[in-house]
C-alpha cells in the first residue's frame, strides 16, 4: 500500500526535518540562555519562563533529549542536567504541583534523561515525582484528580490527559516492584475508560464524579468547543494514552479502544489530514487547525502499530500517519527561525482563553520531533 505519494522523497524530507529541528535548536535562544519557553508562542517568539508553569516544562526538556539521541553534544548533555537538578529542585519545593500533570513533567524531563544519559540523580528524581503524584489519586473513586482541592465538589474530576500521566507511575512500578505504582496507575485507566469514551469512541475531555457516592455524574470539556464535541487534542492524547496502558497491562481492552477512537480522528480529519481544534469542524469551516493534536496522534499511531495483531490494520494507520507526518512537514512548519522559533507552526493552546492560538506550542514541538526521531532511528519511548 503507498504510504504517500513518493517514498523515497518523503524518507529524504524525514532526515531534512529533523536535521532542520536540530539546527534550529542549536541556535535558539533558549539553549544559548538556559531558560524555558512558554507553553505558545507569541508572534513566533517563545517568551523566557521559569521552571513553575503548571505542565509544559518538560516538553522541552524532553526535545533536548531526543536532540541528544539524534545528535550527541557536550552542550546538550550539559543542559539536560542542569534541567534534572532544575526538576528536582522544583520537587523538593512543591513549586505549582499540585495537580496530575506531574507525569508530563517528570517523564520528559527525569524518565528520558536517565534513559538517555543513564543519570542516577534522574531516575531517583522520577521515583519521587512518581510518589507525588500519588497523592492526587482518591481511592474511594479509583481515579487521579485532576486539579483543585481534593474531593471538591467543583474538582472531583479525572480528565482524558491523564493517560499520559500514568506511564511515570507504570514505569515506577518497573524500577522498584512497589505494587502502589501499578495499582494506582491501572485503576486510574480502568476507571477513566469507564467514562470518557461516547458511543461514537468520540471523547469526553473530563469527566465529574459525586463527591459522596464517588459514581460518575457527567462528561464536560474544558478546552473543546461544547461539551458534547471531541477537543481534537483530547482525542489525540486518548489515540496514545490507550496504546501506553496497553504497553504496560498488557489487556486487550485497549487496544481495541485504541482501534476504535484512532478511527473516529481519522474520520473527522480534513483534507490535508491536518485537525481543527474540535473535531466537530470539518473542511471549510473558518476555525484553527491544532497541528499538535496530529503530532501527538502521530506519534501514538507509531507506538500502536508495534503492537496490533492485524497487519492490514496496521498498514492502514500507518498510511494515515505518513500522511499526516508528511502534511505535517510540508505545510506545517517554519522554513527559518526568523519565521518562527518554534518547530511546528498552526497550534492552538487554548480557545476558549483565547491563548496561543495559531501558534507554535511547546507539546506541538516535542510531538513533532518525537515523531521524526521515531521515523528515522530507533528510540526506547520515554512514557
Amino acid at each position: 500500500m503507498e504510504r504517500v505519494k513518493n517514498q523515497q522523497l518523503y524518507e529524504e524530507a524525514l532526515i531534512q526535518a529533523r536535521d532542520h529541528v536540530l539546527e534550529v535548536l542549536e541556535n535558539s535562544r533558549e539553549l544559548k540562555e538556559g531558560f524555558f519557553p512558554a507553553p505558545a508562542a507569541e508572534g513566533g517568539i517563545y517568551r523566557k519562563h521559569p521552571n513553575d508553569e503548571c505542565w509544559t516544562e518538560g516538553f522541552y526538556s524532553g526535545i533536548l533529549s531526543l536532540a541528544h539521541e539524534a545528535k550527541p553534544s557536550p552542550m546538550l548533555r550539559q543542559l539536560i542536567e542542569k534541567h534534572v537538578d532544575s526538576f528536582e529542585e522544583r520537587l523538593k519545593h512543591k513549586w505549582v504541583l499540585d495537580h496530575h500533570d506531574i507525569g508530563f513533567l517528570y517523564s520528559l524531563s527525569c524518565v528520558a534523561a536517565y534513559k538517555t544519559l543513564g543519570l542516577k540523580k534522574a531516575k531517583e528524581t522520577a521515583l519521587e515525582a512518581a510518589r507525588w503524584l500519588i497523592h492526587r489519586y482518591t481511592p474511594e473513586g479509583k481515579f487521579i484528580q485532576a486539579w483543585g482541592p481534593m474531593k471538591a465538589p467543583e474538582s472531583y474530576r479525572l480528565i482524558i490527559d491523564a493517560y499520559m500521566n500514568i506511564p511515570l507511575l507504570f514505569w515506577a512500578h518497573e524500577q522498584t516492584g512497589e505494587k502502589e505504582f501499578y495499582e494506582v496507575a491501572s485503576n486510574h485507566a480502568y476507571t477513566a475508560l469507564q467514562v470518557v469514551l461516547r458511543e461514537d469512541y468520540g471523547t469526553h475531555h473530563t469527566y465529574y464524579f459525586d463527591t459522596k457516592t464517588h459514581k460518575p455524574l457527567r462528561g464536560e470539556t474544558a478546552q473543546g468547543y461544547r461539551d458534547d464535541s471531541s477537543w481534537a487534542r483530547g482525542q489525540a492524547w486518548g489515540i496514545y494514552g490507550f496504546m501506553l496502558a496497553y504497553a504496560y497491562t498488557k489487556d486487550p481492552v485497549f487496544v481495541d479502544v485504541f482501534v476504535k477512537v484512532t478511527d473516529y480522528f481519522i474520520e473527522h480529519l480534513p483534507a490535508d489530514y491536518i485537525p481543527y481544534w474540535d473535531l466537530a469542524f470539518s473542511d471549510g469551516a473558518q476555525e484553527p487547525r491544532d497541528s499538535s493534536s496530529a503530532a501527538i496522534a502521530i506519534c501514538g499511531i507509531l507506538e500502536g502499530a508495534k503492537q496490533l495483531p492485524s497487519l492490514a490494520q496496521t498498514e492502514r494507520y500507518l498510511e494515515i500517519a505518513h500522511k499526516m507526518m508528511e502534511s505535517l512537514v510540508n505545510n506545517y512548519t517554519p522554513k527559518s527561525i526568523q519565521e518562527s522559533e518554534g518547530l511546528l507552526l498552526h497550534g492552538v493552546y487554548s480557545i476558549p482563553h483565547n491563548q496561543g492560538v495559531d501558534e507554535s506550542n511547546i507539546w506541538g514541538d516535542y510531538f513533532y520531533m518525537e515523531a521524526l526521531v521515531r521515523l528515522t532511528q530507533n528510540w526506547n519511548p520515554y512514557w
